[in-house]
This record gives C-alpha cells, structure tokens and sequence, in this order.
C-alpha cells in the first residue's frame, strides 16, 4: 500500500486543521472545551470521518459545504460536552428532599451557544479551514523544493573516455625469455628483457 501514508498524513492534517480552528474559534467566541482525553477521542472520530474524504482533492465549492457542516456539527458537539447540570436539593417534606437538576441543553443554549460572535468565529474557521486545506499541499510542496534540493544525493559525475594516442618514434618490444629467478624479496624487480 504505497499510496496510505500520503493519505494518512493528509487526513491527519485536514483532522488537525478543521477540529484546533474548531475549537479556537468556539473558545474565542466565550465557549469552553471539555477535557483533553474528550477532545482527543474527538479527534479520533474526526480523523475516522475524514479519512475516506482525503481520497481526492475536493472542489471549493464541495469542499466549503463540508467544511461548514462539519463546523455545525463539531460546534454542537463542543457544546453539549461542556454543558454540565447543575444540581440542588430541594426539601419536598420534612425527611425527604429531591435532587432538581437543569437541563444540560438549556444551560448549553444560555450560555452563548448561538451568539453572533459565535457563528462568525465558524464562519471564519471554516473559510480558514477551506483555504489551508484547498492551497496547503501547494505550499507545502513549494516550502520543501528548496529543502528537497539540498537533500538529494549528488549524481556520480560521468567524464568522457578519451582514446590514448601514440607516441611517435616509439615502440613495444616483448620480451622473449622467462624469468629464471624467484623474485628478490627486497629491492626493485630486476629487468627481464
């Protein structure tokens, strides 16, 4: 499988982008995050999600609807893991009280799930989304040109062959007779010729 780690790395860039401008943008806006265990295993639905959407590159105008609905949902879902009852004992009869609690969806409304600040903070998170993920890879492959250029290994450099020409007046004569002798142990070879 050449082509799953492309793959992976890019899911794993769009999943990084689209969830931190998520929740920059839904903690800019006065919301809370939940806990980083909560925010991790969300991370790991949205990596789940966008996995088979990194196939290909999408379109813009796909792309932005994606983008914006993914933005909705994660928007809602940051909002109801934040919401948290709120509890009190009440005293119904002389030995018996009750536990009243509110609701978690109306404490979520109230506090500031639907403000104007909120919905442009994820307008701009999902137009910032859409752009890092439409011109990143294009960047990216710009930003690491130079870098890719430094890394290559050099090419062994291939020199021509030259013939060797003769020089004039001289000759090769063989020898005819065989050394006799084993060769000296020290000392230049004798002449054989």
């Amino acid at each position: 499988m050449p082509g799953i780690l492309p793959r992976l790395l890019r899911a794993l860039t769009v999943t990084t982008v689209v969830l931190g401008l998520s929740a920059t943008a839904h903690t800019r806006a006065g919301a809370h995050l939940p806990g980083p265990v909560v925010m991790a295993a969300l991370a790991a639905v949205v990596l789940l999600l966008v996995l088979p959407l990194t196939r290909r590159t999408l379109r813009p105008v796909p792309l932005l609807a994606l983008l914006g609905a993914g933005q909705l949902a994660l928007h809602h879902v940051l909002v109801l893991l934040t919401a948290t009852a709120r509890c009190a004992p009440v005293a119904v009869h002389e030995h018996h009280t009750v536990l009243v609690c509110d609701g978690m969806v109306e404490q979520a409304a109230a506090h500031g799930a639907t403000t104007t600040s909120m919905v442009l903070a994820h307008v701009l998170a999902t137009l910032a989304s859409a752009a890092a993920i439409s011109h990143g890879e294009a960047v990216l492959r710009a930003l690491l040109a130079p870098v890719r250029s430094l890394l290559d290994l050099p090419q062994p450099v291939v020199l021509p062959v030259v013939p060797r020409q003769r020089v004039a007046g001289l000759s090769f004569v063989p020898c005819g007779g065989a050394l006799v002798l084993p060769p000296p142990t020290r000392g230049p070879p004798p002449v054989s010729c």
